[in-house]
């Protein structure tokens, strides 16, 4: 069910950003008053769909990768090097959530130009992708272990 989540928040936040800018173009070119919210809200949108988004391509192995080397590895091998791999992007997203984190509570009482929006809740976007990717990333370890332990290379849930 979760997994479903992130592909209709990232969904309806693209669908809303389309029908926005096509209104304010509308606005702007047609009726002759521009929409001064839209700059704002195009930014909060994208920010968010970047990150969600992060977290599906990540919940679907398919962030991208260039694996020519590992590729020629046995499983074994190509399961070590992708368990540490996978250990050093956890800590690094972690680290990256934290800077994130850090930074919206910071920011927290500042106001968007337009609409009043705290930057809170443009800025905690980070941290949730960060998170959410290294939730996945770590739900993909046991697999890289068992390859090592066995030598035998499981496929992919």
């Amino acid at each position: 069910m979760l997994n479903r989540l992130y592909t209709v928040v990232v969904s309806a936040a693209l669908g809303f950003m389309v029908l926005a800018t096509a209104y304010s173009v509308f606005m702007r070119y047609v009726a002759g008053a521009p929409v001064h919210w839209m700059e704002e809200i195009s930014g909060i949108c994208m920010i968010w769909i970047v990150m969600v988004g992060a977290i599906i391509a990540e919940r679907d192995d398919s962030n991208l990768s260039i694996p020519l080397f590992v590729d020629m590895l046995r499983p074994r091998g190509r399961a070590l090097v992708n368990l540490m791999v996978g250990i050093v992007s956890i800590v690094l997203l972690i680290y990256i959530a934290w800077l994130g984190y850090v930074l919206a509570s910071k920011v927290a009482f500042k106001l968007t130009g337009v609409l009043k929006i705290s930057w809170y809740w443009i800025d905690i976007a980070v941290p949730v992708g960060a998170i959410g990717m290294a939730a996945y990333t770590a739900l993909r370890l046991p697999r890289f272990i068992r390859t090592i332990r066995s030598g035998k290379e499981e496929a992919a849930e």
